[in-house]
């Protein structure tokens, strides 16, 4: 069986490297909107909670939240699991696949997944080791890049016409592609295990190919409202979903 590339810890290192090195102020100011604000406004994090993060990676999500409930971070990454204890004080990491929980059925108030499913191509098992985990009722909010978006369509560009197709950031680029879902696949899985889609909304991410000095004309246009919009949201560089689990009488009445 091939190794996942998300455990090399080489692979990720450089990776990562690169990702820092590249990143802007305009790009900050999305990661943070979409990543934070919109992330916390729909898993309404509550003292007592237990909350598991899929894809913790170095924890900044575990640390907004380790002070208002138990929250258990997983990774497969031995390094990202490593940073991630250093960046936080009372919450938990574990070293673990997405798709092979080390939990009990039920014990999760809340699930959250940012940007992390996305990189294995095994969703459905996924989705149905989240659906095991929470309990009934319980909530799970998802974070990934969407499958027909202007974003992912420049992201395989830079791929095919890049010049070294082993360099990371172009191998990630081809992973990510490859493997992101659209709004219709997510809600179809959600339906297979048990997962209800409650609600969506998306993000435009336009410093991928738009010069910087066009950003102030788009500030004016209130791009942050799109990925409400009907219609557009269904091409929006990323989504937020969130799910809630259905109790088995529900979904039977669902099914019929």
């Amino acid at each position: 069986m091939r190794r996942n590339i998300w455990a090399d810890d080489a692979f990720v290192e450089q990776l990562d490297d690169m990702l820092r090195r590249r990143k802007k102020e305009r790009s900050d100011e999305l990661f943070y909107y979409g990543r934070v604000v919109l992330v916390d406004a729909l898993l309404r994090v509550k003292d007592g909670d237990y909350v598991l993060d899929i894809g913790c990676g170095g924890g900044d999500t575990i640390k907004r939240y380790e002070n208002r409930c138990s929250v258990i971070g997983i990774d497969i990454s031995r390094k990202m699991c490593k940073e991630a204890k250093k960046n936080i004080s009372r919450g938990e990491i574990v070293m673990a696949s997405m798709e092979h929980l080390p939990f009990r059925d039920g014990v999760m108030d809340k699930v959250v997944a940012v940007y992390s499913i996305v990189y294995s191509p095994h969703k459905r098992t996924i989705m149905k080791e989240i659906s095991r985990v929470l309990r009934e009722k319980g909530e799970l909010v998802i974070y990934d890049p969407n499958r027909i978006s202007i974003r992912t369509l420049m992201r395989y560009l830079q791929y095919i016409f890049s010049f070294n197709k082993n360099n990371p950031k172009y191998i990630h680029h081809k992973i990510v592609t490859k493997q992101a879902l659209s709004y219709f696949d997510f809600r179809n899985l959600g339906y297979e295990t048990n997962l209800n889609l409650v609600y969506w909304c998306g993000i435009f991410s336009f410093h991928t190919f738009l010069p910087s000095k066009i950003f102030s004309l788009i500030d004016i246009l209130g791009y942050k409202k799109w990925g409400n919009v009907p219609i557009l949201k269904f091409f929006s560089d990323f989504f937020i979903l969130k799910f809630v689990k259905m109790c088995e009488k529900e979904n039977c009445r669902e099914r019929k």
